[in-house]
């Protein structure tokens, strides 16, 4: 049984590996074709099978783009959704709630923090205090100051890059054994998962203190 379990946690990195790959692949292949068809990015609004018609001569495809790009862009325009979802889920039932963070669950009414305590899951012990950037992207990571507090709805592997500059982490979802805390723990830096809400609580510019071996933020 461990023999199988070592084979599938090497056969999972492969399979990451090799998907990141062929995604390469494929966008090179797209952007050629923007450009060939003279598209430019309107190419990502066709899907592949037309997109070889298209590029055998078939043009009858380039009339259903507006549509979708318009739709594209509705959906562009949405706020950002929470990173876990329990149960049903629409755009108007979740902002009823009241639960603006990366936790949702149908049916439940968000319950934050006092004003200057959130409760969340020991990560990574230690604490330090510091100027708190709140960020949904990692297209935003060039923001982030050194010694800033990263808070984020979810911390995937993709932030791993940043962690050298920030001096602590805070995070909506979460586990204790997730790839980026297991990373802040080897590295030092304290971190608080599991907040729910800490990433609509808290704002940019906000002093806070990160106990990472209680569990807690507070907002000084």
């Amino acid at each position: 049984m461990l023999k199988k379990y070592s084979d599938a946690v090497s056969g999972r990195e492969i399979i990451r590996s090799d998907a990141l790959r062929i995604f390469c692949i494929i966008r090179e292949y797209l952007l050629r074709a923007g450009t060939l068809t003279g598209l430019g990015d309107d190419i990502f609004m066709l899907y592949t099978d037309e997109i070889k018609e298209l590029l055998a001569g078939d043009e009858s495809c380039i009339k259903k783009i507006p549509v979708r790009r318009e739709n594209y862009e509705k959906q562009m325009a949405l706020p950002n959704f929470p990173s876990m979802i329990c149960g049903r889920f629409t755009v108007e039932e979740w902002q009823a709630s009241g639960s603006p963070g990366g936790y949702y669950r149908f049916g439940e009414t968000a319950v934050q923090g006092s004003d200057n305590v959130i409760s969340g899951v020991a990560g990574s012990a230690g604490q330090t205090e510091g100027t708190a950037r709140v960020l949904k992207n990692i297209d935003d990571a060039a923001s982030i100051e050194q010694g800033d507090i990263l808070v984020v709805p979810a911390a995937n592997i993709g932030w791993v890059r940043v962690f050298p500059k920030i001096s602590a982490l805070v995070t909506d979802v979460g586990a204790p054994l997730s790839h980026a805390v297991i990373v802040a723990r080897e590295l030092g830096i304290p971190a608080v998962v599991s907040c729910q809400s800490a990433s609509a609580q808290i704002r940019t510019g906000d002093k806070i203190r990160v106990d990472g071996t209680l569990g807690k933020v507070f907002v000084v």
